[in-house]
């Protein structure tokens, strides 16, 4: 109990009595400086003087002592400036840069959220600090902190995919839409068309008897239109205007039929039936039947031209026709070949570049390589692979891209391209490792992304499950923390925000303990 506190109880003690200074002190038979010395806390009265200021005021001194501690302000006033610096101010301010470092960069969009959630939790923690009044200070704001300590564990441990992440992601999953089409782990073959100004995709795969058209700017749970192909397996698709044309291989016969597929009524009807093996290919106005000869050694591929009631012959080739598309705005075939010889049996490929009317224009490689080339469009670029890398064709300019795989794990959304699940920048560069993540943060492959132009956001088509995603801000791209200081921001220094609290409160309740056994001790000893 400290001098000052006894003093300022016997000051109230001789006002509450109506006496004056001098006046006390004449009935104490002491000076009135020592009253004043008293009551400003310098000084104690002695045993003797107690007893007479007992009689007085008609009050134990056991009653004066647990009077003085009543009067004792409890309210944050009586710590000083120190203690809440060194105690909780500082720990507060940990927490808060903690919390924020690891949590702002995936959670918050802005820097700006993170100064708002400081700001909150200052001023919501200072009105607690001034407003609530308790009897043991120290552990009551250690329990607030306790809370915050609880709060952020359940963050982390909720988010633990979050805090392994090691790239900032490109396109976050808000919404998802699971349908009853378990695409294999071969991806889908997918074709971009537009009916009535709107967005559609088209997929399949060779061999299935069902397609897929994806209205890209409808709503994800109805955006998907099943179509039956009357149990003809597909194996090419050509799509002119708002009809799309298959064809399908007679197994046994080795012959194949031409259908056709109304994209508006959905409906499917037969056009043609023939002995040979049919792959169909379409120009911006033509559909064309390309006859696919199996005979080994001398090749005899021919091309017709489908009039609407029947083949015309346009051209005929003495070599192999592996893979054939039309490359729009410049009206140019690419053409995948084989040749061999009676001589040699081995196959060399090549590809070749022809007009519309099948008028030979260029040929990519100088001389046909041992490869077997396969196209396909991505963008305004058409795309196959050499030596296991994906190259790119400008009319017959070859770009290498670096990219190590096959074309087929290349994808254009309309905003990027995508290769094997990863977002690939315009210089071929791989801008993140994984297309989009969950709201868990568990990163997705995402082979087939495409852009909502209505909506300025994404639909990504992934095995039984329509996605609807949107960008993720590129703000933060350049501050990412790598994921083990995530991790080491509430392994280490949370605990170490409570140790601190926890030592700062121990250490002022023992001062301040000692305090007033000094107090008690030099009070005894003055009576004395």
């Amino acid at each position: 109990m400290e001098y000052k506190e006894i003093g300022a109880l016997l000051k109230s003690l001789r006002i509450k009595h109506g006496l004056k200074q001098a006046e006390l002190a004449e009935l104490l038979h002491v000076t009135h400086q020592a009253v004043s010395r008293w009551e400003k806390g310098t000084n104690m009265p002695n045993l003797l003087t107690l007893t007479e200021l007992k009689k007085l005021y008609h009050i134990s001194i056991d009653e004066l002592l647990l009077e003085v501690e009543s009067k004792i302000d409890t309210s944050p006033k009586n710590y000083t400036p120190l203690w809440f610096l060194r105690f909780f101010i500082f720990p507060l301010l940990l927490i808060l840069l903690s919390t924020g470092l690891s949590q702002f960069y995936f959670h918050l969009n802005t820097p700006y959220a993170t100064i708002i959630m400081a700001i909150f939790f200052g001023v919501i923690l200072s009105i607690i600090m001034v407003v609530i009044k308790v009897r043991n200070r120290g552990y009551f704001y250690l329990s607030i902190l306790g809370l915050l300590l609880l709060i952020n564990g359940t963050v982390y441990f909720s988010n633990r995919n979050f805090y392994d992440l090691m790239e900032v992601p490109y396109l976050q999953e808000i919404e998802q839409f699971v349908t009853d089409i378990p695409y294999s782990n071969y991806p889908p073959k997918n074709i971009k068309y537009t009916m009535n100004d709107e967005p559609y995709v088209m997929m399949y795969q060779e061999g299935d008897i069902n397609i897929q058209l994806y209205e890209i700017n409808a709503e994800i749970s109805s955006m998907l239109t099943y179509v039956s192909t009357n149990n003809y397996p597909v194996m090419s698709v050509a799509i002119l205007g708002n009809e799309a044309y298959f064809s399908s291989y007679e197994s046994g016969t080795g012959g194949s039929t031409i259908h056709l597929l109304d994209l508006t009524t959905h409906e499917v009807s037969l056009i043609y039936t023939a002995a040979q093996r049919f792959d169909v290919v379409a120009s911006e106005t033509t559909l064309y039947f390309v006859e696919l000869d199996d005979f080994f050694i001398d090749y005899n591929d021919i091309i017709y031209k489908w009039n609407g009631q029947e083949i015309e012959w346009v051209a005929e080739f003495n070599f192999e026709i592996v893979d054939i598309l039309y490359k729009e705005g410049i009206g140019h075939f690419y053409i995948s070949i084989n040749r061999s010889n009676n001589q040699d049996i081995h196959k060399f490929g090549n590809i070749l570049i022809y007009t519309e009317f099948f008028h030979l224009q260029s040929q990519v490689f100088d001389e046909d390589l041992t490869e077997e080339f396969h196209l396909k469009k991505v963008d305004n670029r058409v795309l196959s692979t050499l030596n296991n890398e994906i190259i790119s064709l400008r009319f017959n300019e070859v770009t290498f891209t670096g990219l190590r795989g096959s074309e087929d794990q290349m994808h254009e959304t309309g905003d990027f391209s995508m290769f094997s699940g990863s977002i690939v920048g315009p210089n071929w560069s791989i801008r993140t490792q994984n297309a989009f993540y969950s709201p868990d943060f568990r990163p997705v492959g995402g082979h087939y992304i495409f852009w909502r132009e209505n909506t300025g956001r994404y639909i990504a088509i992934e095995r039984d499950t329509i996605s609807l995603l949107e960008g993720y801000s590129r703000q933060i791209e350049e501050m990412m923390i790598p994921s083990y200081w995530r991790h080491t921001i509430f392994v280490i220094v949370i605990p170490l925000i409570a140790l601190v609290m926890t030592f700062g409160t121990t250490i002022t309740s023992k001062k301040k303990k000692t305090k007033e056994k000094k107090s008690q001790t030099n009070l005894q000893s003055e009576s004395l």
